[in-house]
C-alpha cells in the first residue's frame, strides 16, 4: 500500500501481524512500535536457541531414556505426552536425548534416537546467527532480510519427521 506522509511516499508492510513501513527519508527504516516489536521478537527466538543450545551442551542422558539437568542426579520425566498417553511414540521422541547426543559429538547415538534431529539441530543453530543480522538490520533502521530461506528446509524436516516415524512404526 502507498500512502502519502508528510509529502514524502511511504510503503507499508505487514509481517507476523506487525505493520512495518519505509520511508525513503528514513533509509527504508522501520518506524514507531513495529521496529520494536520486530526487535524484541528476533530477540526472544534468538535467546530461546541460545538456551537449546545451551543445555543440549550442559544436558546429558544416560542409556535410551533417561535425561538430566546439569548438576542434577534425578532424570526427567518423560515428556511426550504422545507416548505417556497413548504409548506410542511421535514423531520428535528422542530428539531431546538426540541434540544432547549432537552436542556431546555422539553421531550414531544422535541418530539412533531420532535421525531428523541432526537438521532440527541445524535449523536452531542456524537461527542464532540469522536472528543476530536481523536485530542488526533493524537497529540500523534497513528493512528485514527474507525469511522464505527457511521454508524449503523447515519444510522438509517436517516431512522427514513423519517418514521417520512411519518406518519406525512399522519395523
Amino acid at each position: 500500500m502507498v500512502e502519502s506522509l508528510a509529502g514524502h511516499e511511504a510503503e507499508s508492510h505487514e509481517l507476523f501481524g506487525v505493520s512495518m513501513r519505509e520511508t525513503p527519508d528514513s533509509g527504508g527504516g522501520l518506524l514507531g512500535d513495529g521496529g520494536r516489536r520486530l526487535l524484541v521478537y528476533h530477540g526472544l527466538v534468538a535467546a530461546f536457541c541460545v538456551v537449546v543450545v545451551f543445555l543440549s551442551v550442559a544436558m546429558r542422558s544416560t542409556g535410551d531414556q533417561h535425561v538430566f539437568l546439569p548438576g542434577m542426579s534425578i532424570p526427567l520425566p518423560e515428556l511426550c505426552m504422545t507416548k505417556t498417553v497413548l504409548g506410542i511414540p511421535c514423531p520428535g521422541c528422542g530428539m531431546t536425548r538426540g541434540f544432547i547426543s549432537i552436542a556431546h559429538g555422539q553421531w550414531t547415538r544422535a541418530w539412533a534416537f531420532n535421525p531428523v534431529s541432526f537438521l532440527v539441530f541445524a535449523l536452531v543453530v542456524g537461527q542464532i546467527p540469522w536472528r543476530f543480522v536481523q536485530v542488526m538490520r533493524i537497529l540500523k533502521k534497513q528493512t528485514e532480510l527474507n525469511a522464505n530461506v527457511f521454508f524449503v528446509p523447515v519444510l522438509v524436516m517436517v516431512v522427514l519427521l513423519f517418514a521417520q516415524w512411519l518406518i519406525k512404526m512399522v519395523t
